[in-house]
């Protein structure tokens, strides 16, 4: 093979890559970004964003959800929240068995 036929083949591999032509297409966001039912870090959690069917998505407890207006949640920080607020009222102990008890069921 010439330079030139290698420099031809290179450049039609990479625009069948670009249109998401080949192996493991499927599986591929065309956007590179979030997909829904996804796994998301908690220092994505409230982000949006839009995935590759155009639905708006959000990152609510460490999952990309469809994202219908709600309060995005992060379990650890809202707990975190929640003991501040909580010893800014009361004491320390009190907190700790108001907050520490298992929910009821």
């Amino acid at each position: 093979m010439t330079m030139r036929s290698l420099t031809a083949s290179a450049a039609a591999l990479i625009a069948l890559v670009a249109l998401g032509v080949g192996p493991g297409a499927a599986d591929a966001s065309p956007t590179g970004g979030p997909q829904l039912g996804q796994r998301c870090i908690g220092a994505d959690i409230g982000r949006t964003a839009l995935d590759a069917r155009g639905n708006s998505i959000i990152c609510d407890n460490y999952r990309w959800r469809l994202n219908h207006g709600q309060r995005a949640r992060h379990p650890w920080v809202d707990d975190q929240v929640e003991w501040a607020e909580c010893t800014a009222k009361h004491s320390v102990e009190w907190c700790r068995q108001q907050l520490n008890t298992p929910p009821r069921r």
